[in-house]
């Protein structure tokens, strides 16, 4: 970008996370409404369970979450450790924050018996949090700051940017336990 401004950044950011969310949306709804009720939550059940190829893609999916999950839980604990100021602390306070990640894990393993479930509302709440919630949350700080002409403008579209991010997060919520 030439000239960076922060205005300039602001409607560059804004126009990318609306081009997301019409992506987003499109694919959910093509996905719907091309499948609707015929494939089970989980794509690999709907075939056969003792063909090869299923058995290599269940595999494969394992060392997925096996190695993707504890790079998440790396990032969540950094937020956590720089959120509150815990960079140049103790040993123990540290543990105690991985000790409570693993915790809190370990309680929604044992609530939930079916993978799909805990899938559907990590997908629920961390994608519309990550896609929607904390990007608005962050231009509805930067709108407060900055000097723009159109201000108000800004902010209402961030906050409707925000309702839908905390609509999409209840409803996914709603049907992956309903």
């Amino acid at each position: 970008m030439e000239r960076p401004t922060r205005k300039r950044v602001g409607v560059v950011v804004f126009f990318a996370y609306l081009l997301i969310l019409v992506l987003y949306l499109l694919n959910s709804f093509s996905g719907y409404f091309a499948f609707c009720g015929y494939s089970a939550s989980n794509v690999l059940d709907s075939y056969p369970a003792l063909d090869p190829y299923i058995l290599v893609g269940r595999l494969i999916i394992s060392f997925a979450l096996c190695f993707t999950f504890p790079l998440y839980g790396y990032s969540v604990r950094e937020v956590i450790v720089k959120t509150f100021k815990l960079q140049n602390t103790k040993y123990w306070k540290l543990a105690l924050v991985t000790v409570v990640m693993v915790l809190s894990c370990m309680t929604v393993a044992i609530f939930f018996n079916d993978l799909s479930t805990v899938v559907g509302i990590t997908g629920a709440i961390g994608g519309s949090s990550l896609m929607a919630i904390i990007p608005s949350l962050l231009y509805i700080k930067w709108t407060k700051v900055s000097e723009t002409k159109y201000k108000w403008m800004h902010y209402t579209v961030a906050s409707l940017y925000l309702l839908i991010g905390l609509v999409m997060a209840f409803v996914g919520t709603y049907v992956t336990l309903v």
